[in-house]
């Protein structure tokens, strides 16, 4: 409520506390039938293999270290276990899904499926590869030493035979009767390769009882051998050449029966990597292949019947290692070379547009730093440099390198707010509000330039070269000193003979570690050596100096092993104080606790005493085939932020006896995952990268929208991080329950998505207007566990780009909404489980999108409001000859209540505040600026001028105005124009070119949830639920503006509780509800608060209105001559968000300045009731901006 010195009315809150959270911790155990999130792979996995199920409705990866079983429509994970061996190499799928057998260089394994349960351990043994027969009885599998292996299942798997051949072998195939079996050598025969001897292929028959015949097959080794055209040919193909003389035909296609070569295939010679079948195609196979040169990655058709090879898809991006195709799901899934990435190949073998989408959606980061004054976590990957916000968990910034270089090393400063990158031989300057490069400085011209840098002052910084260019100055190891104001090296010293991996200035000297083994102390001014720490083979990884500068310690690596090792010295002495080692890594080391404890990162997260060197902590959760290579303390040293090699951040607690895991931060995806609750944030654009698994239905991936309304926590990082703090530093012991409310029950949740479709999009006579047809759906599907077997469709959306332009039904027109599921299903349903219906919506156009496609996007909700998925016409293109106006309009709508029927309530200056934000907005460039302000005052003096009463800011007339923005309300169009004058005549039915600004001055009241803004027809009774029809409620004001098509709306709340317009706990994202802040989502507004939800909005005579016009009057001011305070781009004129960012920003310091003053007392004119609260907490706008998908294009002159 607004407050005023002669103000008796006090503002009145009535809370319902609905919500007793658990803490995250704990969410597992509280709610058993919880789902399980379901991810893309992530991580740094090296792939070797990919199995299909025989219905592929899944996929296995074989891992340098794991199986991951992956869901194949929708590309997340299932489950996934280590099989306690490593490099397993190949595995197979039993045809009736039963169990899978895996081969790796420490044996022979069967697992079932889809459990990833080992079944039996059947041989030790050097395996490469394994095949299952057509019905599931037998298996063959090959070793290395050239032994081939047959066995039988019945209750448990028994070999048969075993046979061992020359050579290593690299290929087994059985044939479709289960009566033969081939294989061939490889696994880089020394003997193929160098020429004395050609790879071979062997055959069985008769049940395996004999061999039928060997034949000297490739010059190289046997990548791959398969049975085709029913059993009757075997097909064979070879892969690297190692020269040019050894080059020979490359697939060689085989007569079973004789042994007798049938094809070359017309000497076709590329290189292959691997051969794939589609079932139901007997005429050819697909080939991955390249040319001798490893450059021409293609796919081709291998043609049995013609004996002829055709290029499918003659550039493709990667280098395919393994190929394994889905064509009932027409994609296939590829390893890339090294096993670096797996993809999905949508549409496969279609090749016009090759759509590989990451099955792996790992980015490698190199490095990273934490800015405590900015809070944001810096990281740098290959190209990218990312900044998250650790207030809120939102990405700030991602930039490309400036150099397309790699941007290999992140540091602090120089000065506040400023990051520099290392960029080959560049080094950048970076702000950390933008991430952007505000200059990047070329030092000495090298390619490819340095690996390592520290700042020694504001304007010099040491440089570690590699480089092997010849130049003295420029060797490998060299520490060189540039100076960023004279653009000159100053010094150049060779310190170290290989790579510097860290280096660390502090009070005047440098500690510098290297690849070399050594770990050396340098004056920082001459880089004259002072001491030499360690010297051996060992690979130092990180460095850190105690706060006080009198002790650092190291992490490293042994040479022969990798096994890591920590130590710890005094700086002035060259005899560490302890060595701790046995540790499978040692990349990051970080003292923690003024210097009493050491964190350490590798494969493990732990902890030392910096004392002893002794392990004191353990912190779980470093993902298998990740490591750890930067670290940060946050939150008070109460968090650990924690980079991977796989491009992920995890967030670990350090409160003792909560040393667990909270939180991982995709850096691809952008997605951020509580660990043990299981709640998300993400952009909610693409949800593709996650799905969920119920412990009922554990194989079945369910779509992301299912239980988004339930798991889906905007600001999760955030938030998490600050329950935490509070927490762990004693101020809420029960802040993190508090923070995250609980989910309702879920397992009969019905979790079917209902069917919604754009049938079609097609241009009207108008060309401004598209006729688009949307259907909708119920769905039935008997295979759900929980007996929830059917749902109706329910409150179908339409959005032009993102932005709402239709609902079906249509909302009831007074606005009121209920949370009560039963009266929600009643308003909303469209049709039941077994109805479909369709609907023609009416979308007007913007002619500023003249010859751009317009994307068409719909959704619908079941009868438990789950989401269906979203359907998506992206092909119309927007007509060239729709009618522009010479200026699109700005409504500038300002309302201003000084004066209500009840005298208490009366304001000073919120009349004025309306006039002053019409003033400021009549600058808006390129539109034509229509003021309408509804002001309600008494009679009073204006500079010597007598001003009568008014009475404008009535609830019908706001509500007259909106209508007619509409294209409604004509009818009111007279009545209006008697009490706001002419300027009603301005108003038409806005359009998608058209702004919208609504600001409101005035009292504002909170009750049960619900927000009210009070017009100056109010009535006279006390303010309570027995008086809010008078009123009007925020649900209402969702009804008056759910039509207004306006390309941009903004709200500005200048109100007690006006935070409350956007109720708590409201989720930006596609929820279905029906209250102001869903509005604001659908339809891209930005609204601005002047309080949080139980806060109060001042007035001062100090400054002669509300703090929050104020700000944003003083957004627009030019104190320095130059720009406006407001105009952070420097940019023609200040953007909307630009100017409301600076007012939520503001406001807190104004009010300060009420409360303390500047020069003087408090300000007389606060109410002297109110003065404990507002000593208590700063005033603190609430700016929603829901509008962060689209350009910012609207900018305001001044």
């Amino acid at each position: 409520m607004r407050s005023a010195s002669h103000q008796r009315f006090i503002c009145v809150v009535v809370l319902f506390f609905g919500f007793f959270g658990f803490a995250n911790v704990a969410l597992r155990a509280q709610v058993p039938d919880r789902p399980k999130i379901a991810t893309k792979i992530g991580g740094a996995h090296t792939f070797l293999d990919i199995s299909a199920s025989p219905d592929e409705k899944f996929l296995v990866l074989s891992t340098l270290d794991r199986f991951i079983l992956v869901d194949s429509a929708k590309g997340v994970i299932i489950s996934e276990v280590s099989p306690g061996s490593s490099w397993v190499r190949a595995t197979a799928v039993d045809p009736r899904g039963r169990y899978l057998v895996s081969a790796a260089n420490s044996g022979l394994k069967v697992w079932s499926l889809p459990a990833l349960k080992l079944m039996q351990d059947l041989d030790d043994g050097d395996y490469q590869d394994v095949e299952i027969s057509a019905d599931g009885k037998n298996f063959a599998a090959v070793e290395r030493n050239g032994k081939v292996t047959f066995w039988s299942f019945g209750s448990a798997f028994v070999k048969e035979k075993e046979y061992l051949v020359e050579g290593p072998l690299s290929s087994v195939a059985i044939s479709p009767d289960g009566a033969k079996i081939a294989a061939a050598q490889g696994v880089n025969d020394q003997t193929v390769q160098e020429g004395k001897s050609p790879a071979k292929v062997f055959l069985w028959a008769g049940n395996y009882g004999r061999q039928s015949w060997k034949r000297d097959a490739h010059n190289n080794d046997v990548v791959d051998i398969m049975f085709v055209d029913g059993g009757q040919k075997l097909l064979s193909a070879s892969g690297d050449v190692q020269t040019t003389e050894m080059r020979g035909p490359s697939i060689h296609l085989w007569d079973v029966a004789s042994g007798e070569l049938l094809s070359d295939f017309g000497s076709f010679s590329k290189m292959v990597s691997d051969l794939a079948s589609v079932s139901g195609d007997t005429d050819a196979v697909y080939a991955a292949t390249r040319d001798a040169k490893s450059v021409g990655y293609e796919l081709q058709r291998v043609n049995l019947r013609n004996f002829s090879i055709e290029p499918v898809c003659p550039a493709l991006p990667i280098r395919l290692a393994k190929l394994a195709v889905l064509p009932s799901l027409s994609k296939a899934v590829a390893i890339s070379n090294w096993g670096t990435g797996a993809w999905m190949w949508e549409g496969f073998p279609a090749c016009a547009d090759v759509s590989l989408s990451g099955l792996d959606k790992s980015e490698k980061a190199y490095d990273q730093i934490f800015l405590p004054e900015d809070n944001i976590l810096v990281l740098s990957d290959s190209e990218n440099v990312i900044g998250i916000n650790l207030a809120n968990g939102s990405r700030r910034f991602s930039r490309k390198s400036t150099t397309n270089s790699q941007i290999l090393k992140v540091r602090a400063g120089p000065g506040k707010s400023r990051f520099t990158t290392l960029e080959g031989d560049f080094v950048c300057l970076r702000s950390a509000t933008t991430g952007e490069a505000t200059e990047c400085i070329n030092v000495g011209g090298l390619r490819p330039g340095f690996s390592n840098f520290a700042f020694l002052d504001g304007r010099r910084v040491a440089l570690a070269v590699r480089d092997s260019s010849g130049v003295d100055q420029f060797r490998t190891g060299n520490i060189i000193i540039y100076d960023f104001v004279d653009r000159a090296i100053m010094a150049s010293q060779a310190v170290h003979t290989d790579e510097v991996t860290d280096m660390i200035v502090f009070d005047g000297k440098m500690l510098t570690a290297s690849w070399d083994g050594t770990i050396k102390l340098v004056d920082a001014a001459t880089l004259d050596v002072v001491r030499t720490y360690i010297s051996s083979d060992e690979q130092i990884r990180d460095l850190d100096v105690a706060s006080d500068g009198k002790s650092f310690v190291a992490g490293w690596s042994y040479e022969e092993d990798g096994s890591g090792v920590v130590g710890r010295w005094q700086v002035g002495s060259a005899t560490p104080d302890w060595r701790s080692g046995g540790y499978e890594s040692a990349l990051a080391v970080r003292f923690a606790d003024q210097g009493k404890s050491v964190i350490v990162g590798g494969k493990r997260l732990f902890e030392l005493s910096a004392q002893t060197g002794q392990e004191i902590e353990g912190y779980p959760g470093v993902p298998n085939g990740e490591s750890v290579t930067a670290l940060d303390l946050v939150g008070g040293e109460h968090v650990i932020a924690a980079k991977t090699v796989g491009g992920n951040v995890y967030i670990w607690s350090r409160r003792p006896g909560h040393t667990n895991q909270l939180a991982r931060v995709s850096l691809s995806t952008e997605m951020q995952i509580t660990i043990a609750s299981e709640r998300f944030d993400s952009r909610v654009e693409d949800l593709s990268p996650l799905g969920w698994l119920m412990p009922d239905d554990p194989l079945r991936p369910l779509s992301p929208e299912i239980f988004m309304r339930d798991y889906y926590e905007p600001g999760l990082l955030g938030r998490l991080l600050a329950c935490h703090e509070a927490e762990a530093s004693g101020k809420n012991p029960k802040a993190c329950a508090e923070a995250f409310q609980p989910v309702r029950p879920l397992a009969e949740l019905n979790r079917i998505q209902p069917d919604v479709r754009i049938l079609s999009v097609k241009a009207t006579s108008d060309p401004g207007v598209v006729r688009v047809t949307v259907e909708a759906s119920g769905k039935t599907d008997t295979t759900q566990p929980n007996g929830k077997t059917s749902t109706g469709v329910y409150d179908v959306r339409l959005f032009r780009n993102g932005q709402l332009v239709g609902q079906w039904p249509e909302p009831p027109q007074d606005g009121i909404a209920s949370d009560d599921v039963a009266a929600w299903r009643a308003l909303s349903e469209v049709a039941n489980a077994d109805g479909k219906v369709t609907r023609e919506f009416e979308v007007r156009l913007s002619a500023r999108e003249q010859g751009k496609k317009v994307t068409f996007t719909a959704y619908g909700f079941n009868e438990d409001r789950v989401k269906s998925t979203t359907a998506t016409d992206d092909s119309y293109t927007v007509a060239g000859d729709i009618g522009v106006t010479a200026k699109p309009r700005a409504y500038v709508v300002t309302i201003g209540v000084n004066e209500y029927e009840k005298a208490s309530l009366r304001l000073t200056y919120a009349a004025a505040d309306a006039r002053v934000i019409s003033s400021s907005l009549k600058g808006i460039a390129d539109y034509e600026v229509i003021p309408l302000t509804l002001v309600s005052d008494v009679a009073h003096q204006d500079d010597g001028r007598q001003v009568a009463a008014i009475d404008q800011a009535t609830k019908a007339n706001i509500h007259a105005v909106l209508d007619l923005l509409a294209g409604k309300g004509e009818g009111e169009r007279k009545r209006l124009r008697a009490a706001l004058g002419d300027v009603v005549d301005r108003i038409r039915k806005v359009t998608p070119d058209d702004v919208v600004v609504l600001a409101f001055s005035g009292h504002g009241y909170a009750h049960q949830g619900r927000f009210y803004i009070l017009p100056s027809d109010s009535g006279t009774a006390p303010i309570g639920p027995g008086s809010v029809d008078k009123l009007i409620s925020s649900e209402e004001l969702t009804a008056w503006l759910r039509e207004v098509d306006a390309g941009e709306m903004v709200m500005i709340i200048d109100a007690c509780h006006s935070a409350g317009s956007v109720p708590a706990g409201f989720k930006p994202g596609p929820m279905g509800d029906r209250g102001l802040g869903q509005l604001a989502y659908d339809k891209g507004m930005r609204i601005l608060a002047a309080t949080q939800a139980a806060d109060v909005a001042l007035e001062s005579g100090k400054y002669g209105q509300g703090l929050l016009t104020f700000a944003l009057k003083e957004a627009l001011t030019r104190p320095s001559g130059t720009r406006a305070l407001a105009d952070a781009d420097g940019r023609d004129g200040v953007s909307m968000k630009e100017w409301l960012t600076y007012a939520e920003q503001r406001v807190p310091g104004l009010y300060q300045e009420i409360i303390d003053g500047k020069k003087s007392t408090r300000d007389p004119i606060v109410d002297p009731t109110l003065i404990e609260d507002v000593t208590r907490h700063a005033q603190t706008p609430a700016l929603f901006d829901f509008n962060i998908n689209r350009s910012d294009l609207l900018r305001i002159q001044y």
